[in-house]
């Protein structure tokens, strides 16, 4: 049985080409040993610079305004919490999150963040005056 499936796993490579059946990579004809080109630095748009990006949909969660490279999320530790909870957000002059955030997927109502908004980037992404990569008609 492994012989025939090696026969045939062998077969199967050896009919794949770069020209078989017209498929064409992504990244057209560059090498894969081609250097690739630096992005530009990203220009964040601060809470300071009073530029916010209006939303694009009425739903769209609200942007990040400001760095977050740096922040880590683990299962012990989210760095927005620091400045977005409940407790600490006039301290830090930060907006407070959603009480969204509290209610489970059944309804019930939480003291502490709920697990399924943990991670705050599944959502939630940075504002930059970035040109998009691709024409966009959304």
């Amino acid at each position: 049985m492994r012989k025939l499936i090696s026969i045939i796993c062998f077969i199967m490579i050896s009919n794949v080409g770069a020209d078989s059946g017209g498929v064409d990579s992504l990244r057209g004809d560059t090498q894969l040993s081609s250097l690739s080109v630096i992005p530009d630095t990203v220009d964040w748009v601060d809470l300071d610079d009073d530029k916010t990006i209006e939303k694009t949909f009425e739903e769209q969660p609200p942007l990040i305004p400001h760095e977050i490279e740096w922040f880590k999320t683990s299962l012990k530790s989210n760095r927005c919490m620091r400045c977005h909870s409940k407790e600490r957000h006039e301290k830090a002059q930060a907006t407070e999150i959603g009480e969204s955030h509290y209610i489970d997927r059944a309804g019930k109502t939480h003291d502490k963040l709920v697990s399924s908004r943990y991670f705050c980037t599944q959502c939630h992404v940075p504002q930059t005056d970035a040109k998009p990569l691709i024409e966009n008609s959304f």
